[in-house]
């Protein structure tokens, strides 16, 4: 568009099990306030297939994954506990265009629904039954999110540590490690309307702290 170009996507293929892993390994400036947002453009659908994760092992990962039924599912596992899972009761089908999903996580969020926030093409899902078929969130408030603190932990884009590897194509992913998150962010922060056709497309994220651990794949 005119506002901002984007030129470069990754594509994923499931048939080959392929994806990129990172282990960013440094002292994360925050354990309690993240931010993701990523672009995604389906192909295949009906399977598991996860975009994006952070997975420390199989008790410690956040995951954004598209379950067969197509809908998007959220979870957080720390220290064994599932303390977010959040299920759409959307299902997301189209193959053909663009889509945004950010995630905003702030343990100190005075509300705990509200201390994950999801946002699809920069409408925030609500955090109720019309949102979330499955929704659970039993953040409290303090403790550290191992898959944010331990330095062990592995970025995933398109592959991960489940073997439910993503089919389509994946741009502009963002990852904030504390800093600018939390409160002071929603899906704006990542994206922006444009006027001429009222879509949801990406916009500039150069300006938006990263923090020690936080990266913009451009691809």
């Amino acid at each position: 568009t005119d506002l901002y170009t984007v030129s470069k996507s990754a594509m994923f293929d499931d048939g080959d099990a392929r994806g990129l892993n990172m282990n960013p390994s440094g002292t994360a400036t925050s354990s309690t306030v993240a931010a993701i947002s990523l672009w995604t453009k389906r192909a295949n659908l009906g399977t598991d297939q996860r975009p994006f994760s952070i997975r420390v092992d199989g008790n410690n990962y956040f995951s954004i994954y598209y379950n067969t039924s197509n809908q998007l599912d959220f979870t957080i596992n720390n220290g064994g506990a599932t303390i977010l899972q959040r299920v759409t009761t959307r299902v997301f089908r189209d193959t053909s265009a663009w889509h945004n999903i950010v995630v905003i996580i702030n343990q100190a969020n005075g509300t705990q629904a509200d201390r994950v926030k999801i946002f699809y093409d920069g409408v925030q899902i609500p955090n109720t039954s019309a949102g979330f078929g499955t929704n659970t969130c039993s953040l409290d408030g303090s403790s550290a999110l191992n898959f944010l603190s331990d330095s062990s932990a592995v970025h995933h884009v398109g592959g991960d540590g489940f073997s439910q590897h993503y089919d389509g194509y994946v741009a502009e992913v963002v990852h904030l490690d504390g800093a600018n998150s939390g409160n002071s962010l929603d899906a704006s922060s990542f994206g922006q309307v444009d006027t001429s056709t009222n879509r949801w497309v990406a916009k500039d994220v150069s300006g938006l702290t990263f923090g020690t651990n936080g990266y913009y794949l451009e691809f």
